[in-house]
């Protein structure tokens, strides 16, 4: 240990990186000469993995506190051993924490919580609702993004020959993560075109169903709501949808 006239201390370092009257801990060599002056009244160097660790009791806290002259804690990084959680404060407060069911913000408990983000792709199929063959495709896309619960997923299907349809109806089958079954039917934001399709005022839907990875087609014309018939479809039938819905 080295301590020098303006009070830096060494350990395991001759020339102190860190500022007057502050600490410099080195058991290795990082090739590193200096420290950010913004930080520098504890430096702690290593040549490979370096890092601190903050030990506590099994049902205390470890604690990181930013304080200046008129707040000692304005600022705090906790870490709660015996719920086993991370919480982060600003001016005082925590905003937000970090605990096994993920990401809780506005709140502490797991409906408050974000667990989960993913971005993919998936493979939409165009069928009937019985036994189907001979499908072939002219374009075929699907993308989706998870936050939480919430997943939407975006659609593209065209065919280039539509097979064999089995069943009365269409939908389209393949969608990334199964729907809730809380709630029957979830509407989409829906476009299609098909040479068949009714001319007399028809807006086309889609509606995912609880509890099965897919979405029923329907037509809504002047008469009504119907589903999308397979004897409507054609080798030239395009669908596409967005649709959020609850897993």
């Amino acid at each position: 240990m080295r301590i020098d006239k303006s009070g830096k201390v060494g350990i395991g370092e001759t020339a102190p990186l860190c500022a007057a009257n502050g600490l410099h801990i080195k058991s290795g060599d990082s090739g590193q000469g200096t420290a950010n002056p913004h930080a520098d009244e504890l430096v702690v160097e290593g040549s490979a993995n370096s890092g601190i660790n903050i030990l506590s009791g099994a049902s205390g806290y470890g604690s990181v506190f930013f304080g200046d002259s008129g707040d000692s804690n304005a600022g705090e990084v906790t870490y709660n051993h015996s719920s086993n959680y991370m919480a982060f404060a600003t001016s005082g407060t925590e905003r937000f924490r970090i605990s096994s069911d993920g990401l809780a913000i506005g709140g502490t408990g797991a409906a408050n919580s974000l667990d989960d983000y993913e971005e993919g792709t998936w493979t939409p199929e165009l069928v009937g609702t019985g036994s189907n063959s001979g499908q072939q495709y002219a374009a075929r896309q699907g993308v989706y993004t998870k936050v939480g619960r919430a997943v939407t997923v975006n659609c593209l299907v065209t065919y280039s020959n539509k097979g064999t349809l089995g069943g009365d109806f269409m939908k389209i089958t393949g969608l990334p993560f199964t729907p809730t079954a809380d709630i029957t039917y979830q509407i989409a934001a829906t476009q299609a075109v098909s040479h068949n399709i009714s001319t007399s005022g028809a807006s086309p839907s889609a509606a995912v169903y609880g509890n099965n990875a897919f979405a029923y087609l329907f037509e809504q014309g002047n008469d009504g709501v119907a589903q999308y018939s397979t004897s409507r479809a054609d080798n030239d039938t395009q669908w596409r949808f967005t649709v959020t819905y609850q897993i």
